[in-house]
């Protein structure tokens, strides 16, 4: 009963983003990021109601990357400092979509508002909690991992990002895309997070880099190669050049 409204809050959300960040004017770079997300998009289940993807590139230096219900993709300039090529931004932004596709905004909406979410009108509590000016939109917001301040954005459990990691390794290496590619941009990531983390400090507060995450990934690596193969096989082959 929540998927609609969740849906609609995350529109709102990445409407609110848009009107607040200049997107980026450089296309090649927007179109890298559009290809990408589209070829990891075509091979999610279809689910009109569900899923309306939007990819975007806002022209900000922070490394960030965000997923919201209803399939909105928003992508830092930034973070492009830390992908070389098509296969690694793809790691990224498939975690993010793993997130929604295992229904992990809508276990933190209703983590976050607790009985207000599970009454019997759920639909009408969210509406309410959407409303600006209402204390529990902005937690509502957070907990779709969007918000104005680093302590607004929830982070997602351990067990949520074990399952997006495991998850996001399936869902690129079956659009196409290199699994084993998919540890560099986190190690990239990690490696800046000593000296440079002020620059990214929403990204690493709802998406912990951390050595646990890195040797999982290298872990279930494996697994995923012969997904890919299989799927270059039947002729699954993004072409997304990363602008120079």
């Amino acid at each position: 009963m929540m998927g609609p409204q969740i849906a609609q809050m995350g529109k709102a959300a990445f409407e609110d983003v848009v009107a607040r960040t200049p997107v980026s004017t450089d296309l090649a770079a927007r179109e890298f990021v559009t290809c990408t997300g589209a070829a990891l998009a075509s091979v999610l289940d279809g689910d009109p109601g569900r899923w309306s993807w939007q990819f975007e590139l806002f022209a900000a230096d922070s490394a960030g990357a965000f997923a919201l219900p209803g399939g909105r993709v928003g992508v830092d300039e930034g973070l492009l400092i830390h992908v070389r090529r098509q296969d690694q931004l793809a790691a990224v932004i498939a975690h993010g979509m793993a997130h929604l596709a295992a229904g992990h905004a809508e276990q933190r909406v209703a983590a976050a508002l607790g009985d207000a979410v599970g009454d019997a009108t759920p639909g009408a509590s969210l509406a309410d909690a959407a409303q600006a000016g209402d204390d529990r939109r902005e937690l509502a917001l957070a907990a779709l991992g969007y918000g104005d301040r680093i302590g607004e954005i929830l982070p997602y459990t351990l067990e949520q990002e074990a399952e997006a990691d495991s998850l996001s390794l399936v869902l690129m290496s079956q659009a196409g895309f290199d699994p084993r590619e998919s540890v560099e941009p986190w190690k990239s990531l990690r490696r800046a997070g000593g000296a440079a983390a002020q620059d990214f400090p929403e990204y690493f507060e709802a998406h912990t880099v951390n050595d646990g995450r890195i040797k999982r990934l290298y872990a279930d690596i494996g697994s995923s190669v012969s997904r890919y193969k299989d799927a270059r096989a039947l002729g699954r082959r993004p072409d997304c050049p990363r602008p120079r």
